[in-house]
């Protein structure tokens, strides 16, 4: 399983079952699509 589909998973997760609010989503996604871009390098 990739990064990007554990990253998927967890967002998921959040939303479903913490009930995590869209900005609050959004936001982590964006902080894991950042810290993967740095992790690439």
């Amino acid at each position: 399983m990739s990064a990007r589909e554990l990253v998927g998973q967890f967002l998921e997760m959040l939303r479903a079952e913490r009930g995590g609010a869209a900005n609050t989503v959004a936001a982590y996604q964006r902080d894991l699509d950042d810290f993967l871009a740095f992790l690439a390098r």
